[in-house]
């Protein structure tokens, strides 16, 4: 019988014709066979095939007859079809297939895997890894824990897991009963190295949500203001998404404001996502794991906003070793440690980043007070504080303990000392802004057997803000003018999620959450007319704070959530899901359904996709500039204030011409019911007992457009160019006479470039360009001269319609160059590059003013904020 085996495998040498980067079964065939012998069609598959299969004719059924025909279809599918119903299966040794007795055929039909998908070196969970199986076209993604959960059929399986930045793993399994299997994957490139890309099996996002993906290893690549990498402004450069000059404004997702971004940090919202009024955002680059923008098709598990969707996930801690990163740059100081407390049990995080500029602010703005004979300074600086702890118990629960901090603190004081009739005058100005967020969260993460997950947190998620100022002249008598608002939400809530894999063709979320909405706002001015006030001494924030009695609104929220992700055939997924939402608002009570259907159909290299989505949202912010600034002011539903809503349409096409090189072409379309606006006049004084809700501007909204996109993914050389045309509009009854109005962010044409080259494995040059046309703002009709009673010339502007003009078109271009060495002590990366190269002087604001030269004559005068800036950094990795 040996003899005979040799023989046939000697006999079909010649039919083979494989190299090692060939899989045997998976070259595909054409073939038909009608009445035909087992053998006989083996003989056949393998000529055709050009692949050695090998087999012993004995085991070889005689008596079977093979009808069959196939175009296009590998050969793994081709012999598991002709043996189906017999006792044959085949496996690879090699480059040859052989045939043998199928050693799973009294086992379970079908098999259910799971486990943790980690980085081989720190032990960290990867987020959203894509697990599949090619030859059966079943496939799954990692939850936020790393967690996954495939049921397939027994037998030989070939499971494939691919990561971006990681590299490609393909495990051949023999599954006969329901198995754990944890697999580890190696990156491709470690902090402070060039990563070239060279192959993809499926990092092309097909998800059915309108989403970008925001890798880790393009942040900090692409050039930066500063040498500082942000993942707001990498956002701020994809299709659909603008912004004020600058960054100024965060993120305006198709054609909405700021305040309608869920912005996620772990799973908990974030109220202010800004550093410097904007220029910077509140993440840390270092603690970045992963990061998805989602601005259509939005999963029902998402809530309480309207427009769109940033989800930031945080490293959980290295478990196997320790290891760290310092960074310095032009702007700030960062540093990272983390480590194992107890191999592959437990790890620690702790990151800081502080701005390092505050000593050269105050001595230079000190040495030109003095230039102009004035006293004072000014200074400003931000830091922020990440620390984490992980716990594992065994391979089925894990608790994880996460807190961030980070203050801006704003302060100028300048006193100017004039002379008037012979008689010495003091006149004192003081501003002082500080403002943070804080967030406190518990995790416990569960793995409930073999196809549930389970994640319950309780967080605590703040924002304040604090101003005061005050204006103090001293002559022959002392006058003063002092005010202090402050501005307080605090949300305490406990939200639970489980995950669901039954079987192969639907993945079902459902949860729950409840949230405690607090709101202390408080604003309090004085003069010299208060007797309680002390005139001998200059007044101080602590006394006015003392006479500030803050507001106290609290407000409940609770939302319940379902869907579920259905796979029909190989080419449809179909996401089906309703998000339940029911708020509690002084007297009165709202419910909100949300629906939410979204869809992907796709072949080899084309997608089609498309989504509707109806939103809520309770929390309103209002804004007096659109800056983006923290006296923004957020403010609860209340009687007269309904909650925020949203329908979003959106539909689009994706197709992947090879090599990296992918086409996207996405309409979307919204309409917004119970928007909120800010009644000019100053800030809203938010108090208990009056009807402060009455004043505020409601109304509607309408948004529509279309984004381009075409990126290339793989290589040395990596570039992705997007355009967009966008519409919105905004109606009010009490604004602008009733009618409509753009939108201060309708910037109508958009079209952003980033590129990187890989220079070589330790070099690397990135250049980013953006344009968009001018903002809408509001311009005077006409402007009426006259003279007041004392003989003064004034001028009075007259307003026609709201948003009547634009701002000059915006453009800017960043390059920045990354060098990369590996020393013995660790891994380094220098960083240089030019902010605004070409020094563009893009406008933040017009306003009006007297002309120097010509005082009779008044215009508009053009201000700008960030000039040509050039940056360096130093990064050490160990």
């Amino acid at each position: 019988m040996t003899i005979r085996f040799t023989l046939v495998s000697f006999l079909l040498l010649f039919a083979v014709f494989a190299t090692a980067q060939v899989i045997p079964d998976e070259i595909r065939v054409d073939y038909t066979a009608v009445k035909k012998e087992l053998q006989s069609v083996l003989w056949d598959l393998s000529k055709k095939s050009k692949v050695n299969i090998a087999f012993s004719p004995e085991k070889i059924p005689s008596d079977s007859l093979i009808n069959i025909s196939v175009k296009n279809q590998t050969l793994g599918l081709t012999l598991k079809e002709i043996f189906k119903g017999s006792e044959l299966t085949y496996e690879i040794v090699g480059n040859q297939i052989v045939i043998r007795k199928d050693e799973f055929i009294y086992s379970e039909e079908d098999i259910t895997i799971n486990g943790y998908i980690r980085d081989v070196q720190s032990g960290e969970e990867l987020v959203y890894a894509n697990v599949f199986f090619k030859e059966i076209g079943i496939g799954t993604e990692t939850n936020v824990s790393g967690f996954y959960s495939l049921t397939v059929p027994n037998g030989v399986q070939r499971i494939y897991v691919t990561y971006l930045g990681y590299k490609n793993q393909i495990l051949e399994l023999k599954l006969k009963k329901d198995t754990t299997i944890n697999i580890e994957l190696e990156p491709e490139a470690l902090l402070n190295e060039v990563l070239i890309v060279e192959e993809n099996f499926t990092q092309i996002d097909k998800s059915t949500s309108s989403s970008n993906n925001l890798p880790v290893d393009q942040i900090r690549s692409i050039a930066t203001l500063g040498g500082e990498p942000d993942v707001i402004r990498l956002a701020q450069m994809m299709p659909g998404v603008s912004s004020g000059a600058d960054g100024f404004g965060g993120l305006n997702v198709r054609g909405g404001s700021s305040d309608q971004n869920l912005i996620l940090f772990d799973g908990v919202p974030v109220y202010n996502t800004g550093h410097g009024l904007g220029i910077f955002s509140v993440f840390n680059s270092n603690m970045i794991k992963s990061a998805d923008l989602i601005k259509g098709g939005i999963p029902a598990r998402y809530g309480g906003r309207l427009s769109s969707v940033l989800d930031i996930r945080t490293k959980d801690g290295n478990m196997r070793e320790t290891a760290g990163e310092l960074s310095v740059g032009a702007l700030a100081f960062k540093g990272t440690l983390e480590g194992p407390i107890a191999k592959d049990k437990s790890s620690y995080l702790i990151s800081v980043r502080r701005t390092i500029l505050d000593p050269w602010i105050k001595n230079v703005t000190e040495y030109f007070n003095e230039l102009n004979e004035k006293e004072g300074f000014a200074n400003y600086y931000f830091y922020d504080l990440n620390a984490k702890l992980n716990f594992k118990f065994g391979d089925t629960h894990k608790l994880g303990v996460s807190y961030y901090r980070g203050k801006d603190f704003y302060n100028n004081e300048v006193t100017t000392f004039t002379s008037l009739n012979g008689e010495s005058t003091e006149e004192l100005n003081q501003d002082n802004w500080d403002w943070g967020n804080q967030i406190a969260v518990a995790k416990l993460s569960s793995r409930l057997g073999q196809k549930a997950f389970s994640n319950i947190s309780v967080y605590q998620s703040q924002f304040e803000f604090a101003s005061f100022d005050h204006q103090r002249f001293e002559e022959q008598d002392t006058f003063f003018q002092a005010g202090l608002y402050k501005s307080k939400i605090t949300d305490l809530g406990v939200k639970w999620d489980l995950d669901l894999m039954p079987n192969p063709s639907n993945y079902v979320k459902i949860g729950a959450s409840f949230v405690n909405h607090t709101f202390n706002p408080g604003l309090i001015s004085e003069n010299e007319g208060n007797p309680n006030i002390s005139l001998s001494s200059v007044l101080q924030k602590d006394e006015l704070d003392e006479l500030l009695i803050e507001d106290d609104l609290s407000n409940q929220e609770i939302t319940v959530y379902g869907e579920d992700e259905i796979k029909i055939g190989e080419s449809l997924k179909l996401n089906l899901g309703l998000n339940l939402n029911y708020i509690t608002a002084n007297t009165k009570s709202y419910f909100n359904w949300q629906p939410r259907v979204s869809f992907i159909a796709e072949g080899d290299d084309f997608w089609w996709k498309g989504g509707v989505s109806k939103m809520n949202q309770y929390l309103h912010l209002l804004t007096s500039t659109g800056l983006g600034l923290p006296t923004d002011l957020w403010i609860p539903s209340t009687d007269n204030i309904a909650p925020e809503k949203a329908w979003l349409f959106s539909s689009g096409i994706g197709v992947d011409f090879g090599k990296g090189r992918i086409f996207g072409l996405e309409a979307f379309y919204k309409l917004f019911d119970d928007v909120v606006a800010f009644n000019e006049g100053g800030l809203l004084p938010v108090e208990s007992g009056t009807d402060w809700d009455a004043i505020v501007p409601v109304g509607k909204g309408n948004a529509y457009g279309v984004e381009v996109s075409l990126d290339k993914t793989l290589g040395s050389n990596l570039w992705y160019i997007n355009y967009t045309l966008s519409v919105s509009n905004r109606t009010f009854s009490d604004l602008n006479g009733g009618r409509q109005f753009p939108f201060h962010y309708d910037r109508r044409h958009q079209l952003k470039f980033i590129f990187i080259r890989k220079l070589n494995e330790n070099a690397e040059f990135s250049l980013n360009w953006t344009y968009g046309t001018g903002n809408p703002v509001t311009l005077p009709f006409e402007l009426i001269e006259f003279t007041d009673e004392n003989n003064v010339r004034r001028l009075l502007p007259v307003y026609r319609d709201k948003n009547n003009s634009l701002l000059p078109d915006y453009h800017r271009l960043d390059i920045g160059f990354n060098f990369y060495s590996d020393y013995s002590f660790g891994k380094q990366k220098f960083t240089i590059g030019l902010y605004n190269a070409y020094n563009r002087r893009n406008p933040l604001y017009m306003q009006l003013k007297r002309n120097i030269d010509r005082p009779e004559r008044f215009e508009f005068g053009q201000y700008s904020l960030l000039p040509i800036l050039p940056s360096i950094s130093y990064s050490l990795s160990f």
